[in-house]
């Protein structure tokens, strides 16, 4: 009886040769391949075979710990096989449509390119592959033609390498050459075109994929499906980034207008004039002193403040007079909002510092703290209690000491994710003294959600307990002051 990886192989083997048979076959699986093109090949084919209709797969762990999803039960895992050991091995993976949500989970984050992103994504494929034209359609073919020559330069001879066995042993290289870039150029446009929201299916009739059928054998559609996956995927990156990119930009200037409109509606609802340089003086006396100041008065002018009235009782100008005289406003004492992130806090005087300095704390993330940590725990009634809350809290686990590469980028998603939905101006990562997991985490965290997410980010390390540190009161007040800077110069980040 076969194993399960035998089995897993067997189809992988059966959907290669028929890929190839029947246009609408590959076309479909182009389809498939679009929605998960940062996948290799051997992945995709294996989605397409078992799932088609997948739309956004990972694993269960990511699921789990970075989007806070949970797998639904019953649920059967898309088998994948894993060969860089030399031998195959079986991994799953789920689709989105498997999950659940809870409280804070995320939703894949699938960019679109809507009409507003059309113009900077052509400038992109114009700067990166010098290719110009009207339509982002015809750039993306022209685009294609050129990855795929490139490609046979570099590769034409592992291509000429699998020719036996397969319909292309009816070319000479000449042939074998039109024939590949053929197949591989109308294979990339669809995929972009697919991914792109184009519906490129009623562009396309048989006779445009002709060639895919000389691709006949299992490594010949291996070659084939791998050379249009590497191509699609990198072009679909850089639309992805661009994409991306433009709308967290766009987010940026959105934000600032709204808070200058917000300055504007405020100085008008208090009756005030926005601030305006003063106007130049006219006339021949233009830049010059006034060499003689007018007479003053014997007497103090009325309403004038009294500048010899004893400390203690002084009395401030009136506002106004009578009924319209009005208090001013107090001060706000927060002038700026983070997200505290770091070892274990569990001495108040901590937070109490930060948020003297000028720093409201508007969340925070800890090895133990109120986010996560503190996400409802739904059970059921098929397991032990204690055992489901036990899952929960190993499973929630934000230690530094878990060094898989998913939780180790889950987490600084996770911490980009409340400053966004807490509207946080900066991070302040902290790291208590001597705790090395921490160490590497806030160097790590510092670099990537400064340059990444454009978020401010102070890093500090602190002994147990931190008392009155006038160091670290000092490094949050100036942290504040550069936050109010970069707002007063076009921004929040």
């Amino acid at each position: 009886m076969p194993s399960k990886t035998e089995e897993y192989l067997a189809l992988a083997q059966r959907t290669a040769n028929g890929l190839t048979r029947y246009w609408e076959s590959w076309t479909d699986y182009l389809t498939t391949a679009s929605r998960l093109y940062k996948y290799p090949f051997a992945d995709q084919l294996m989605i397409y075979a078992q799932r088609p209709d997948a739309t956004a797969c990972a694993e269960f762990d990511i699921w789990r710990n970075r989007m806070n999803r949970y797998v639904r039960r019953g649920s059967k895992g898309i088998a994948l096989l894993d060969e860089s050991s030399g031998f195959p091995r079986l991994h799953y993976v789920f689709d989105v449509s498997d999950t659940g949500v809870r409280r804070n989970s995320r939703d894949p984050e699938v960019w679109q390119l809507g009409p507003d992103l059309v113009q900077p994504v052509s400038e992109m494929l114009s700067k990166t592959y010098g290719i110009s034209g009207e339509r982002v359609s015809q750039q993306l073919a022209d685009v294609a033609g050129k990855l795929v020559a490139d490609y046979w330069d570099n590769n034409g001879g592992d291509i000429r390498a699998i020719v036996d066995g397969s319909l292309l042993m009816d070319y000479d290289e000449a042939g074998v050459e039109m024939q590949f870039k053929s197949a591989a150029a109308i294979s990339v446009t669809y995929t972009l075109l697919e991914r792109c929201g184009f519906e490129p299916a009623g562009w396309f009739d048989k006779d445009d994929f002709q060639a895919i059928h000389d691709f006949s054998t299992p490594d010949a559609v291996f070659a084939l499906g791998a050379a249009v996956s590497d191509m699609s995927r990198e072009v679909l990156r850089n639309i992805e980034r661009t994409v991306k990119t433009t709308i967290r930009r766009r987010n940026v200037e959105r934000s600032q207008y709204e808070y200058e409109q917000q300055e504007r509606d405020l100085l008008d609802h208090r009756g005030l004039s926005a601030p305006e340089p003063d106007p130049a003086p006219a006339g021949e006396n233009t830049g010059q002193v006034r060499a003689t100041a007018p007479d003053l008065p014997d007497e103090a002018s009325p309403g004038a403040v009294q500048l010899d009235a004893s400390v203690g009782n002084s009395v401030s100008a009136p506002v106004g007079g009578g009924a319209n005289r009005r208090e001013p406003d107090a001060a706000d004492k927060y002038r700026a909002r983070v997200v505290f992130v770091g070892s274990e806090v569990d001495d108040v005087d901590v937070i109490r510092l930060v948020e003297e300095s000028g720093a409201y704390v508007c969340a925070d993330r800890f090895c133990y703290g109120s986010l996560p940590g503190r996400d409802e725990i739904i059970l059921n009634d098929e397991e032990d209690v204690v055992k489901q809350v036990c899952r929960q809290v190993q499973g929630r686990a934000q230690c530094p000491r878990y060094w898989d590469m998913a939780k180790m980028t889950g987490r600084r998603d996770y911490v980009a994710d409340l400053a966004k939905e807490y509207g946080a101006d900066g991070i302040i990562y902290e790291q208590m003294k001597f705790c090395d997991p921490w160490a590497y985490e806030r160097m790590i965290g510092t670099i990537v959600l400064r340059d990444e997410h454009g978020y401010p980010v102070l890093a500090v390390d602190r002994p147990y307990s931190i008392g009155s540190s006038g160091q670290m009161r000092t490094r949050v007040q100036a942290f504040v002051e550069s936050i109010e800077i970069k707002k007063i110069q076009g921004g929040k980040k």
